[in-house]
């Protein structure tokens, strides 16, 4: 789906959020990940309990491309708050990426829908670091 689809009347914008702790770190190819949400969502960020300039690094180093990410001390509820209500990302769907019950149960109370690593994996094939 290109990301113009819909202004034509075809599928929604979305916006995806990735937990960093959860998603990001433990991918064998996280830029080749990012770069594939990219091409089916309007919006891709992060999620994270961890200090911003951590994310950013993260990023920076492995030239991953983020629409948002998190704020000083703002954390994984935060940061999915923000983006849905505030930061102006106009998606008719807000999908949360994660591997654990706590984050699903976050994300639902920050009002994104909710799918787990492994359910992303096997649908668009990423490869998680061994051990």
């Amino acid at each position: 789906m290109a990301k113009d689809d819909n202004a034509d009347g075809g599928m929604p914008d979305v916006a995806v959020a990735l937990s960093y702790e959860e998603v990001l770190t433990r991918l064998r190819n996280p830029a080749e990940a990012v770069e594939t949400v990219h091409g089916w969502a309007e919006y891709v960020g992060v999620a994270s309990e961890k200090p911003t300039h951590v994310v950013n690094g993260f990023c920076a180093k492995r030239d991953i491309q983020i629409d948002f990410f998190p704020g000083p001390d703002s954390g994984k509820m935060d940061i999915l708050r923000r983006a849905h209500d505030e930061m102006g990302l106009d998606a008719d769907r807000h999908i949360y990426v994660s591997d654990s019950r706590r984050d699903e149960v976050m994300a639902e109370k920050a009002g994104w829908e909710y799918m787990s690593l492994d359910e992303v994996r096997e649908n668009v094939g990423w490869k998680v670091k061994e051990g």
